[in-house]
C-alpha cells in the first residue's frame, strides 16, 4: 500500500517537473522572440536614419 502511494507521488512530482520544464522552454522562446523583434526594430531605425542622411546629402548638393 505504502509503496503504491510513494509510486503515485513520484509520478506526480515527475509530471510537475516536466510541466515546469515546458513552461521554462516557452518563456525562453518568448524572450528570444522579443530579442529578435528588438533587433528588427533597431535595423528599421538604422535604415530610416540612413535614408534621412541620404536625403539631406542630396538636398545639400
Amino acid at each position: 500500500m505504502e509503496q503504491q502511494v510513494l509510486q503515485e507521488v513520484i509520478v506526480k512530482v515527475q509530471q510537475v517537473q516536466v510541466a515546469e520544464l515546458l513552461v521554462l522552454q516557452v518563456e525562453i522562446i518568448m524572450v528570444k522572440q522579443e530579442q529578435q523583434t528588438l533587433e528588427v526594430v533597431a535595423e528599421v531605425v538604422l535604415l530610416q536614419a540612413t535614408i534621412k542622411l541620404l536625403v539631406v546629402m542630396v538636398v545639400q548638393e
